[in-house]
């Protein structure tokens, strides 16, 4: 997948909980979700739509399949293959940045609903919904908060928690690749993250 950007936007510091939003761009379509409750679906080019549901709509479902699956001695929908993927890029954004920067005390704001508390930072919503819409990182807008990371390779010889990716080999061999090494690991490639609590 070389030549493959992903570019991931999450928080729990926002001021409103909007869900899910996000647009999987491929050759034949591409896979969108708008909010928690729009569900998922599929744009193509000739201007077909699939519906595939609103995962949310039954939110235990996953923990009671796989107590089922564990029970039965099934194996799950979704294996260590599946989770390689994305522990691999998980591994190498914390790698990027590993020393979490806290927002300036002045943007740290609380708000108390019915016995419950959340703590948001003022302007963070637009921000990443601006970052989102223009497929750039926050440091890319000039958003004062935000701090580039560093390029980390993710290809065969990566090793976590280390940040290095050893000689090289591996991956595309191009700084921010995350696409797979000779052996099929990795995937996806992507800018460095920035971290933010």
């Amino acid at each position: 997948a070389d030549g493959v950007e992903v570019l991931l936007y999450v928080t729990h510091a926002s001021r409103e909980d909007k869900g899910p939003v996000f647009a999987y761009e491929f050759e034949k379509g591409t896979v969108r979700c708008s909010s928690r409750t729009s569900g998922i679906w599929v744009e193509t080019p000739d201007g077909g739509r699939k519906n595939y549901g609103v995962p949310d709509a039954e939110p235990m479902a996953k923990l009671w399949q796989a107590l089922k699956d564990i029970r039965k001695g099934a194996a799950p929908a979704c294996g260590i293959e599946a989770a390689l993927s994305q522990t691999l890029c998980v591994n190498g954004m914390q790698d990027s940045m590993p020393e979490v920067r806290e927002f300036p005390e002045g943007l740290r704001k609380v708000r108390e609903d019915n016995g419950s508390r959340r703590v948001w930072v003022e302007g963070l919503d637009e921000a990443l919904e601006a970052c989102y819409e223009a497929g750039v990182l926050p440091s890319e807008m000039g958003v004062g908060w935000s701090t580039p990371g560093r390029l980390v390779e993710l290809g065969t010889q990566y090793q976590f928690p280390s940040g290095e990716s050893g000689d090289g080999a591996g991956g595309g061999g191009k700084e921010g690749d995350l696409s797979p090494g000779p052996n099929g690991e990795g995937g996806g490639s992507g800018r460095a993250p920035e971290s933010r609590r």
